[in-house]
């Protein structure tokens, strides 16, 4: 019985594992693809176009009764007003329009918010922007009055205005505090440092300064503090998360705060700290520490010179044994230890020792977590001038103008058996292997290494240049016959003869496009498709430029039998829109929501892609 009861618990498991992989992909899939086309509006109707570039609100004019529409991205109509020569509409939120009225001279004669009611609320005759969703300011001179959506004001005399995703930073009379959407005071006393956003432009979270300077994290999404102040912060190479600086008794303690605001003690403290518990443990008699060498009071190994041997090496803190790297020539010797940027949880120290110290001219890269040294190099005539350490042994140098022939100026590419593998006046790129110190170039034209294939794809001649797709990088490069187009992970992700390449690069899809087809590459997830046009098909453009694509889809229109389609990147239809074209497409910044505006010729409507 107890067996089957874990038989029961373990299938149970298994279960719940399968229903929140198949949640995760479906919000995932509803998110980054179109899954549904809804009409909202046939084409009846005189102009239908997105108000701005956000195209999170679409306007609809109807020219024989005069009046214009306008709805969301989601497709709800919520509001409508009379169109007139001396009116104009330049501002739009949930909640209220902005209007401007225009006299004969083309002079702005007054200013006027209405609520998406067609109720008149307040006019001036200063200039009224939007603030946020309920919010307006209106500018009067160096200073601003807040009003809300209903005409009343809030706030007069305001000195300084900052609007932020959730709230507004503003200051009144020499005091700053924040206001919500809504222009209810929240926090006082607090100014915005940063904000800080995700990959599609949301606000995560701000950071907030108090009258005493002390920084915090703050959610912007549920609006509360989290966590404890710090007194300094940096970002880390993601820009998102943040390593921040705690002092108190005279020490610093550092912070790992990540994205959603979690807070806890790094590893990489402060070097003054870490010496002060690492010093006890060795013989200062004997052995003479570097401090900059230091990272973490966790470090088993460390960095010294043995006064003794006056040598330089190794000292492990656990069994209390010193392992020599060189020996200096000149009496108290000493090395130059610089701390490498580095791209993963680890550490890494370069390690100088000048000819007249050690009779030679040394450099060592070093691993302070693992406490090895991973590159030796003795200067000849060769000089170094930078390192790009990368997974797997890999080691880029760049070598100096001073070097011979053979190495002059030139990148050196080595494995982990420091055998060369490649070398180029041009910059090497390992594109299955992440960089974990030194020095990015991701944006330079390159020579790219499949480190797993152990293949070199291109030469000198036809250099491959980066291109991000999303969060994704690919490289196309072009020899003699054909382009060639290789993912981050070193596969062909593409090949394609040089008369038939037309490449086109939008945000989540590449596109090669012909008079007959379409090839659809998802660098995603590495998926190829392809469309081929039927008689009289043609995928659509703007402005000439192949560019639009949209949640992994593109639009295809066939003028002569009048229809459209969407076609999803593996080249599959997704839906078919019979007897209208399609006008144009854009995306809404907020919903993330397809617009598709559509056309018999002479009037428009529009359908929503979600």
């Amino acid at each position: 019985m107890i067996k089957n009861n874990k038989k029961i618990e373990i299938l149970s498991i298994i279960l719940l594992i399968v229903l929140i992989v198949a949640l995760g992909l479906t919000v995932y899939l509803r998110r980054n693809t179109i899954t549904n086309v809804n009409k909202v509006l046939s084409n009846k109707y005189d102009e239908i176009k997105c108000i701005d570039e956000d195209c999170d609100f679409i306007t609809v004019y109807d020219k024989d009764k005069n009046i214009t529409y306008i709805y969301d991205s989601y497709g709800n109509k919520i509001s409508k007003y009379k169109m007139s020569n001396s009116k104009t509409l330049y501002g739009v939120t949930p909640t209220y329009l902005l209007f401007k009225n225009i006299d004969k001279n083309g002079e702005i004669k007054e200013y006027y918010v209405i609520k998406v009611n067609g109720k008149k609320v307040y006019s001036s005759k200063k200039e009224l922007t939007v603030l946020s969703d309920y919010l307006v300011e209106e500018l009067d001179g160096e200073k601003s009055n807040i009003i809300n959506y209903k005409g009343d004001v809030l706030y007069s005399n305001v000195e300084k205005v900052k609007r932020y995703k959730k709230v507004s930073s503003i200051k009144v009379l020499d005091e700053e505090y924040l206001i919500s959407e809504r222009g209810d005071r929240t926090l006082s006393d607090y100014v915005i440092d940063r904000e800080v956003f995700d990959d599609e432009g949301e606000t995560i979270y701000l950071i907030l300064q108090d009258s005493s300077k002390a920084y915090y994290y703050f959610d912007a999404k549920t609006e509360k503090f989290k966590g404890d102040s710090f007194n300094s912060y940096e970002f880390n190479e993601d820009k998102k998360t943040i390593k921040a600086y705690k002092e108190s008794n005279g020490e610093t303690t550092v912070l790992d705060i990540d994205k959603k605001g979690k807070q806890k003690e790094s590893e990489e403290e402060s070097q003054v700290k870490v010496q002060k518990k690492i010093t006890p443990l060795i013989d200062e008699e004997k052995y003479r520490l570097y401090q900059k060498g230091l990272y973490s009071n966790l470090q088993d190994k460390v960095l010294v010179d043995s006064i003794e041997d006056n040598s330089f090496g190794i000292y492990d803190l656990k069994e209390k044994t010193y392992k020599e790297l060189y020996k200096y020539i000149s009496e108290n010797g000493s090395s130059i230890i610089i701390s490498f940027k580095s791209y993963d949880d680890n550490k890494y120290f370069q390690i100088n020792c000048t000819e007249s110290m050690c009779g030679e001219q040394k450099i060592l890269v070093y691993d302070a977590k693992e406490g090895k040294v991973l590159f030796d190099y003795v200067y000849g005539e060769n000089k170094i001038k930078n390192f790009t350490g990368i997974k797997g042994g890999y080691k880029l140098v760049k070598y100096t103008s001073d070097s011979t022939d053979e190495f002059k100026d030139k990148y050196v590419l080595y494995n982990k058996k420091n055998e060369v593998v490649v070398s180029s006046t041009n910059m090497i790129t390992v594109v299955d292997k992440d960089i974990l110190f030194g020095k990015k170039y991701d944006e330079e034209m390159s020579i790219i290494y499949s480190a797993k294939l152990k293949k070199v794809f291109n030469t000198d001649d036809n250099l491959a240049e980066m291109k991000k797709i999303g969060k994704d990088k690919v490289y196309t490069y072009s020899d003699e016959e054909n382009t060639y187009v290789v993912s981050d992970n070193g596969k062909e992700l593409f090949k394609v003869e040089n008369a038939k390449s037309n490449l086109v690069f939008s945000k989540d899809l590449i596109l090669n496009v012909t008079d007959e087809k379409v090839s659809l590459i998802n660098a995603k997830n590495k998926k190829l498709g392809e469309y081929k046009f039927g008689k009289n098909e043609s995928i659509l453009s703007k402005d000439g430029e192949v560019n639009l694509s949209y949640k992994k889809s593109i639009f295809v229109n066939n003028i002569t039998d009048n229809y459209g389609k969407i076609v999803y990147y593996n080249g599959t239809k997704i839906r078919k829109l019979k007897n209208t074209n399609i006008s144009s497409v854009s995306q809404s910044k907020a919903s993330k929501n397809v617009i598709i505006i559509t056309t018999n010729g002479k009037k428009y409507g529009f359908v929503i892609a979600k």
